[in-house]
């Protein structure tokens, strides 16, 4: 496969001696054609027409290329090469100095790698990086504040608090934004406990009340929540008031900037460096939970008709009354953001996507797949796309379903859009290269510590199993239709929440069950590799591992997630460890298995997949993997997660330049012990012919 216009050495050779038959022009004879020089072949092509021979754009020598071009499961990394010759964004030949330096025309840029060790561009199988890095504000005022044990002692402390700090600076009408933040004085806590006090499938006996709401702040908007945009401070205390352009005016607490922030939004760096371990320490899909009052409601109700209908039928069926009662989750706060807390132009979306994807680079990341859930955010993708300025190539899943509308309208929306499989995945230049479609998710089917559900595969208190948030193939709630409709309707289910192992199962069950009803065939759907996301306890059951064999499913691991493993330990015993991101047994058993990190560095992510060790600790030795293997997670089988492997994941002729420089050679394992794994430095990260990233210590120097 070469879809670039070039001539490669053979090509080049074969020219040659095609007009030195001729005698049309006086071509320079050889003096060995069994091993032609560059100078014989740059004599013959100077007076050849241009138009018989093009050379590379660029060059690369003596290096040590690992083009990762081997598909199994196995330790073995593919071809390793000295050089590698690109031309328009695509790579025209990998092999030998001698090879690739025919391919050296007058106008060749050529680089010595001097052994610096290349690999394919990094990819994520599971990201959804939001705009951020412009100044736009949320104007009312933000504050944080410690929990306590329970939801009565924190509400209780929350009216003392709103009454003595914030009321006295409070002006009439403006919005208050309450950010709960975890207590370390509390054993136990996390943020994922926080979040359950807000929603009512947990312990409705300990859970905060939009009644307490209302009683502390009857006359003003306010919502309290564990995360997200709305609250932007996580130090305790800290009071600040906030206008439209972000401009913050400070009035108690800590002074503004005086303190570590790890997720505030207006810190996009220490936001992401806490990426990971925000993450592993939420939960239920969702990844936040917040409450507004009934002053607020009215106010969104307002903006947004059918806004209270929308959460209650729609959003969270689960949830006892949510509209009314203005219970929020990640996917339900950004329509009430947009419409009345932040209104962002065209422009100011672009330039946050921009800014956020910008990150990829020193990542050495060059593709990421993800959700995507509003039409602004899909629309700054293109836009970038169309300016020639995306640093990363980006293909998402749809979650438009989610956008306010008719319960049914959701349903359908898929269906009325039309079946779109056949156009699913990257083409090799233009627009799709940047932006293309890998089908439709959702991000409510399972979810993350401690909802993921287990089923009957591991047993535990009642409280616990409580909270296992299991769906259900046949279930007539907003998101189990859309699949059936999206089903029938031959869409691709991609990035779907398979934290725990039934979710696995009742996501093949839905496969199964189309299959039956005729809507596809088996072929049809192992051509379509449904895929999940997370794959925190997956565990490997026999039955399990069948099912993902037989319909081909793709089963992505985020290691990051082996944070919470004590907490899964606390809640359902030392059996659980068995469960916790199988990436041997899955391997074992012939199944290949898809990095994925939620938009972060990925070399710490590989380094836990190899020693299975986070945080001092080891969990589950035995499902570690080779570092080689890791490497195939995030590049050769990663692509084809996306349809992408015929065009990248691997460093081979006629697919896309996208690769990294790293500092030092990754496969060596003298030089890089398995424990440093996380530290590797990438130099240089390059998209097609374009720069993306370049270390402030490496030179990019051409000959």
């Amino acid at each position: 496969m070469n879809r670039c216009k070039a001539t490669s050495k053979t090509g080049l050779l074969s020219a040659y001696m095609g007009v030195l038959s001729l005698g049309v022009f006086a071509v320079p004879p050889l003096a060995n054609a069994d091993h032609v020089t560059v100078e014989e072949i740059r004599a013959a092509a100077s007076v050849l027409p241009k138009s018989m021979v093009t050379w590379a754009d660029t060059v690369l020598l003596n290096g040590h290329i690992v083009t990762m071009d081997d598909r199994s499961i196995s330790t073995n990394p593919g071809s390793i090469v000295e050089a590698m010759a690109l031309q328009n964004g695509f790579i025209m030949e990998v092999g030998s100095n001698h090879d690739v330096e025919l391919l050296i025309g007058p106008d060749t840029r050529v680089m010595d790698l001097k052994g610096r060790t290349v690999l394919p561009g990094l990819i994520d199988t599971h990201a959804h990086p939001n705009p951020t890095g412009v100044k736009v504000g949320t104007p009312g005022i933000h504050t944080a504040m410690l929990v306590e044990a329970t939801a009565a002692e924190t509400t209780s402390k929350l009216a003392a608090y709103m009454e003595d700090e914030i009321k006295p600076v409070h002006r009439p009408g403006e919005w208050v934004f309450v950010r709960l933040v975890e207590n370390p004085d509390v054993p136990g806590q996390i943020q994922g406990n926080v979040a359950n006090w807000i929603r009512t499938y947990t312990d409705v006996e300990n859970r905060l009340r939009t009644e307490d709401m209302d009683r502390i702040a009857p006359d003003f908007p306010m919502t309290m929540g564990t995360a997200g945009p709305i609250g932007k401070t996580r130090i305790h205390g800290q009071i600040f008031r906030e206008d439209k352009d972000g401009n913050r005016e400070h009035l108690g607490g800590a002074p503004l900037g005086s303190a570590p922030d790890p997720v505030d939004i207006s810190k996009l760096d220490d936001m992401l460096a806490a990426e990971a371990d925000y993450h592993a320490h939420v939960a239920h899909g969702s990844h936040l939970a917040l409450m507004i009052n009934t002053v607020a409601t009215k106010i969104v109700e307002a903006a947004i008709p059918g806004w209270q209908e929308w959460l209650t039928s729609a959003m969270l069926p689960g949830v006892d009354n949510a509209g009314p009662r203005g219970i929020l989750g990640a996917l339900e706060h950004r329509p009430m953001t947009d419409a009345v807390l932040e209104v962002w132009s065209r422009e100011q979306y672009v330039q946050g996507i921009l800014n956020v994807l910008k990150h990829a680079g020193p990542w050495g990341v060059t593709s990421v797949y993800g959700r995507r859930d509003m039409p602004q955010m899909i629309d700054a993708h293109i836009e970038l796309a169309v300016r020639g300025e995306a640093p990363v190539r980006y293909g998402m899943q749809s979650e438009l379903h989610n956008n306010p509308m008719p319960f049914w309208e959701g349903v359908y929306l898929h269906k009325r859009i039309g079946p779109l499989f056949d156009r699913l995945g990257p083409a090799p230049q233009g627009l799709q290269s940047m932006v293309w479609l890998n089908g439709i998710m959702t991000e409510r089917w399972d979810s993350l510590y401690p909802g993921a559900c287990l089923g009957e595969d591991l047993p535990a208190p009642e409280a616990i199993k409580r909270r296992e948030i299991c769906p259900n193939p046949s279930g007539d709630d907003l998101v189990e239709l859309v699949f059936q409709e999206a089903l029938k309707s031959r869409w691709r289910l991609a990035g779907v929440h398979l934290v725990g192992s039934e979710a696995v199962r009742s996501f093949a069950r839905l496969h199964y069950d189309a299959i039956e009803a005729g809507y596809l065939t088996k072929e049809e759907v192992r051509a379509m590799r449904p895929a999940g996301a997370h794959g925190t306890v997956v565990g490997a059951q026999p039955d399990v591992i069948e099912m993902v064999k037989d319909l081909n499913m793709l089963i992505p691991l985020n290691f990051n997630y082996m944070n919470v493993a004590d907490a899964w330990i606390r809640d359902y015993g030392p059996e659980i460890e068995a469960f916790v991101l199988p990436a041997r047994s899955y391997l074992d058993a012939g199944v290949k298995i898809y990095g994925e990190i939620h938009y972060g560095p990925i070399f710490p992510n590989l380094e836990i997949a190899v020693t299975r060790k986070i945080n001092g600790e080891v969990y589950g030795a035995r499902e570690a993997v080779d570092r080689v293997e890791a490497l195939k997670m995030f590049t050769t089988w990663a692509a084809e997660w996306s349809f992408a492997e015929n065009i990248s994941g691997t460093l081979e002729a006629g697919k896309w330049a996208d690769y990294i420089i790293l500092q030092k050679d990754i496969l060596d394992s003298e030089v890089v012990p398995d424990d440093e794994l996380g530290q590797m430095v990438v130099l240089l990260t390059m998209l097609g012919d374009k720069v993306v990233y370049q270390h402030p210590d490496f030179d990019l120097e051409f000959n």
